[in-house]
C-alpha cells in the first residue's frame, strides 16, 4: 500500500469473495481539517481537473470537488500500488458518474462521496458494480429524510435498535449508494430504491432492496457520519472499519 500524503487520510482494503476467488477493492476516507489540506490536495489534480475546478464559481462546490478527486486519486494509487495517480483524471459521464481516464487498467471503476469536510472513494473492478455514499447524521435533516421514505420503511426504521436519525440516515445513504452503482444518481424517484429488510450485524447493518434484490449494502457509521457501500448480493466483502473514526478523528 502506498504511503499517505496527509494526516486524517486512511486507506482500507476491501476484500471481495466471488465464486471461490478473491478480488480486491480499495477505499480511501479523508477528513480535511483546514484550508492547507485543500491546498495540498489541489496540487494532486490532473490538468483537466484543474481546468474544470477553475470553472466552478462557489467555494463550497470547489472544496467538494477537490476532496472527492483527492480521495479517488488516493484510492486509485492504493489499488495500483503506485506512489501517485496525478497522470489519471476523473471525468464525468452523461449521468455525472465519475469515469477514470488514463489508467492502464481499463476495467477500473470508482465511486465518490463527500459531505462537508469528510469524503471517501472506493475503487473496484468493473465486474463488481458498487456504490458509496456518506452523509452526516444530523437532526436538521430529519424531515427531509422522512419525506423520502415509504410507509413500510418508516415502520422498519421505528423497529431498529438505535436512534431515529441514525436509522433515517442509514436508509438515505443505502439508497443513494445504490443509485450510484446503477449510474442513475438522484434523477430517479427514491421510492424505486425502497428498502424492505435490514439485518443488524456486529459493527454494521445490511440493507436489502424491494425492487433490486440482486444488491445489498454494508452500512456503518464513522464518527458523526453514516457510510453505505452497495454491492451485488452474490458476493461477500470484508472491510475493517473499526478504527476509521479514531484515525480520522471525526
Amino acid at each position: 500500500m502506498v504511503e499517505e500524503y496527509m494526516p486524517r487520510t486512511t486507506m482500507k482494503k476491501i476484500t471481495i469473495n466471488f465464486m471461490k476467488d478473491e478480488y480486491k477493492s480499495i477505499g480511501c476516507f479523508c477528513y480535511f481539517k483546514d484550508q492547507s489540506n485543500y491546498d495540498h490536495a489541489r496540487k494532486r489534480l490532473h490538468i483537466k481537473e484543474q481546468n474544470h475546478l477553475s470553472c466552478l464559481k462557489y467555494e463550497k462546490r470547489q472544496k467538494s470537488y477537490i476532496l472527492g478527486r483527492y480521495c479517488a486519486k488516493r484510492a486509485i494509487s492504493g489499488y495500483l500500488d503506485e506512489e501517485d495517480a496525478m497522470y489519471i483524471s476523473i471525468d464525468q459521464g452523461v449521468f455525472n458518474q465519475p469515469i477514470i481516464i488514463g489508467s492502464n487498467d481499463e476495467n477500473l471503476q470508482v465511486s465518490i462521496s463527500h459531505c462537508g469536510n469528510f469524503g471517501g472513494a472506493i475503487v473496484y473492478e468493473e465486474r463488481f458494480l458498487m456504490g458509496l455514499d456518506i452523509e452526516r447524521i444530523d437532526e436538521r435533516n430529519r424531515s427531509t429524510l422522512e419525506n423520502e421514505m415509504t410507509t413500510e420503511e418508516k415502520v422498519i426504521v421505528a423497529s431498529l435498535p438505535f436512534e431515529t436519525n441514525y436509522g433515517l440516515t442509514l436508509y438515505w445513504t443505502a439508497k443513494e449508494a445504490l443509485s450510484k452503482a446503477l449510474k442513475t444518481g438522484l434523477m430517479t424517484p427514491f421510492s424505486i430504491y425502497e428498502i424492505n429488510k435490514i439485518q443488524i450485524e456486529e459493527g454494521y447493518a445490511s440493507c436489502y432492496f424491494k425492487f433490486f434484490a440482486q444488491y445489498k449494502t454494508r452500512s456503518f457509521h464513522i464518527g458523526q457520519y453514516m457510510c453505505s457501500i452497495v454491492y451485488p448480493k452474490n458476493i461477500e466483502i470484508d472491510i475493517d472499519v473499526e478504527n476509521i473514526s479514531m484515525l480520522l478523528n471525526v
